[in-house]
């Protein structure tokens, strides 16, 4: 199925690309869905997230894009407007961002520090892993639910 609707969208593509969206979907029984406009973090209606169309806001608009895999489908796009990020907002939230991602990055940074930590201690045969007592526990806690 998914093969064909691989197919199905190539197929729409290259019909497309001489005869236009509009008249190309028609032609194959498919129908135009119109989105209305969304952000990177958005979900796009009847499709999925807007991350996996990732290439809708950098393909130039009025250019057709695709087919793109969105989840066990195809789509065949053309973007049609981009607006442009509101910079006013980005000010405001500024400083909550960048706390944001400096969390995010001292986490990663322990996360690293710790893991070579263990690594180095496991090494040395300060730290000994007793796999029998692990076992243990987790058949103890499986049966406990």
């Amino acid at each position: 199925a998914r093969t064909m609707a691989e197919a199905k969208a190539a197929e729409l593509l290259a019909a497309a690309k001489t005869s236009g969206l509009a008249e190309a979907t028609a032609s194959l029984g498919l129908k135009v869905v119109e989105s209305d406009p969304f952000r990177r973090d958005d979900q796009v209606p009847g499709l999925a997230s807007a991350q996996t169309l990732s290439v809708a806001f950098t393909a130039p608009v009025g250019e057709l894009q695709g087919p793109l895999a969105v989840g066990p489908g195809f789509v065949v796009f053309t973007p049609t407007e981009r607006i442009p990020a509101d910079m006013a907002g980005f000010v405001t939230q500024r400083g909550a961002l960048r706390e944001q991602m400096l969390d995010d990055r001292r986490a990663e940074a322990f996360e690293i520090f710790r893991d070579t930590l263990i690594t180095r201690y496991q090494a040395e045969g300060k730290i000994r892993r007793f796999e029998v007592r692990i076992q243990q526990f987790l058949d103890q806690a499986s049966r406990a639910l």
